[in-house]
């Protein structure tokens, strides 16, 4: 999963690389042979293009597209010459995306110069863009000298990497409440034609979202994503991507009332969706202490036990006064002494578990059924089914509290295994200093002498 901390983790450290020309960095090659990565020693250059090759996994997996590449993609991150002004805070390096053309064969290249380290979602960014930029333009047996080439649109490739980001689906759906909230909904073409995201950081979220929210919308028809497939594979040299759109995603897009009717269709449904998202174990916990507090009004005979306030009250703020006592739903009958009152007293606690039970985590779910299942037989005065379903709910309860400690535990005893201290601190002087260990030279391949020709044009 490409996580922002995992993007973070690699694309800022990766930054860190060290070298004066091309010939003094290492190269590692991606296991597809179509990464080239050049960084200051084996080890950074082997984790920058892993990291490239996941990418490249997760985008091929979410076009349906096939593995087969015909251009390399070579990836260089150079440290500044000595003497150069010193980076600022906040400031990142900048990415240059070019495309190269070396005996009539296509080579794309992303170069970037640290410090200043290099922002991890634009880096991803380009990764995306460059490598639907290679698909786009296999059809292409040769280039020769200024030839143009196919163009992926910038909207695509950033909806693209906000999805292979995997962003929680909030990120994209509060933007756009807000904006249709406050009436700032962009047509179609101002969402498709602008140059990239805004440099105001919540313009640049919303820029993001509505691109997201096309590209969700193009996904979600009818064999959507071959459609996104065909889109992006039928793009053509010198002509721009909406022939290529209409003829993916059919006609009723031929004339710009279409586009522009679907598009506010689709921010409407965007904007009036609502996010279900379940609770931790350890949230689904703690709302279901809150929700099997009982209060007992005041005038219903109760024996309240000394002290029993701050035990028994898990709310923020004092309990309230007027009233006999409170207890839990378990101990229900321990505490109250007048059971025609106790369907009542119990309502409210009804309502709490039905609020939390679709949000509930999955190991609790049998406990809160059976809490249902006690108030159903204590409404119809059955006091000992009542008695025997909640003990069976605490039971359940205490064995979802088992379980999901043991998850956990065993979770981290995985991490820690696979990830320990010591590894990690090595791993991350990968990205911090030029001690990587013992590396051993990558494994010759068929593309060495071309690549070795490549480096030759090269400036150093």
């Amino acid at each position: 999963m490409l996580a922002v901390a995992v993007l973070g983790a690699l694309a800022l450290g990766v930054s860190v690389c060290v070298g004066q020309g091309t010939n003094a960095l290492t190269r590692a090659i991606g296991v597809s042979g179509q990464i080239y990565a050049f960084c200051a020693d084996a080890g950074r250059a082997a984790a920058l293009a892993s990291f490239c090759e996941d990418i490249r996994a997760k985008l091929i997996a979410r076009l349906g597209a096939d593995k087969a590449w015909r251009a390399p993609v070579v990836v260089v991150f150079r440290e500044r010459p000595a003497g150069s002004a010193m980076a600022m805070p906040g400031e990142v390096a900048p990415l240059h995306c070019s495309t190269v053309s070396v005996s009539g064969f296509l080579r794309f290249q992303i170069e970037a110069e640290t410090p200043p380290p290099v922002d991890a979602s634009r880096f991803v960014q380009a990764v995306v863009g460059t490598l639907c930029t290679e698909m786009a333009n296999q059809k292409l047996s040769k280039v020769e000298g200024g030839q143009q080439i196919a163009r992926v649109p910038v909207w695509l490739e950033l909806a693209l990497t906000r999805k292979l980001e995997e962003r929680p689906r909030e990120a994209m759906l509060e933007p756009l409440k807000q904006a249709m909230a406050a009436g700032k909904v962009p047509t179609f073409q101002q969402v498709t034609e602008a140059a990239g995201p805004p440099a105001n950081p919540a313009a640049a979220a919303l820029y993001g979202a509505q691109c997201e929210a096309l590209l969700e919308a193009m996904e979600g028809q009818h064999d959507g994503r071959a459609k996104v497939r065909k889109f992006l594979l039928g793009l053509k040299p010198g002509e721009g991507w909406m022939p290529s759109f209409r003829a993916a995603f059919g006609q009723g897009f031929a004339y710009p009332v279409g586009a522009e009717k679907w598009w506010s269709l689709v921010m409407v449904r965007a904007s009036s969706m609502i996010v279900a998202q379940s609770y931790t174990a350890a949230e689904t916990r703690r709302r279901l202490a809150e929700a099997l507090v009982v209060v007992v009004p005041e005038g219903v005979a109760a024996k309240r036990p000394p002290g029993f306030w701050s035990s028994a009250w898990p709310f923020h703020g004092e309990a309230p006064k007027r009233v006999s006592g409170v207890t839990t739903l378990d101990k229900l009958l321990d505490f109250c002494s007048d059971p025609k009152a106790l369907p009542a007293i119990v309502a409210p606690n009804e309502a709490r578990l039905q609020a939390m039970a679709s949000l509930a985590h999955p190991l609790y779910r049998n406990a809160i059924r059976n809490y249902f299942e006690g108030i159903h037989w204590l409404r119809k005065n059955d006091v000992k089914r009542f008695q025997a379903a909640v003990s069976q709910a605490s039971q359940e309860g205490r064995r979802a509290d088992r379980d999901a400690e043991a998850i956990t535990h065993y979770v981290g005893s995985v991490e820690a295994s696979l990830f320990p201290e010591d590894m990690a601190k090595r791993f991350g002087a990968w990205f911090k200093t030029g001690g990587t260990g013992e590396n051993r030279p990558p494994t010759p391949t068929p593309m060495d002498s071309y690549m070795d020709q490549v480096e030759s044009t090269m400036p150093r």
